[in-house]
């Protein structure tokens, strides 16, 4: 008469894969967990590093925003300078023109020098139009 029960061969081999399958199931779990850690580390790491990023970024703005403005500053100082150097005042209009009419007096001088002068002025090739 066939026996309606599995032979214990047969009931340790079900017990076997059983347990193979709890095991590859804690196995898949465990494994599961350890890639959402590590997902969860390179996101932090992830958020670290683009905080750094824009830390430095930040810092290089704020070093060329001190750059500009230290060139911009030199700039206006010197343009400062130029204006104050240029001719602004009227002492200083006053002495420009007493200087231009000294060199136009002496200029007006030499030419009525030349003008009065008995003989005439020499042709090109250095004679004179006297025989």
């Amino acid at each position: 008469m066939p026996e309606d029960r599995p032979s214990a061969e047969v009931e340790a081999a079900i017990a076997e894969v059983l347990a193979a399958e709890r095991d590859a199931l804690a196995a898949i779990e465990a494994a599961r967990r350890e890639g959402e850690e590590i997902l969860l580390g390179a996101r932090a790491q992830a958020r670290r590093i683009a905080e750094r990023g824009e830390q430095r970024l930040a810092r290089l703005r704020e070093a060329a925003a001190r750059r500009i403005r230290q060139q911009t500053e030199e700039v206006e100082a010197e343009i400062a300078r130029l204006a104050a150097a240029a001719i602004d005042s009227p002492a200083d209009e006053a002495a420009i023109a007493a200087a231009v009419a000294a060199v136009a007096a002496e200029l007006g001088g030499a030419q009525t020098t030349v003008a009065s002068h008995p003989h005439p002025l020499p042709r090109q090739g250095g004679r004179r139009a006297d025989p």
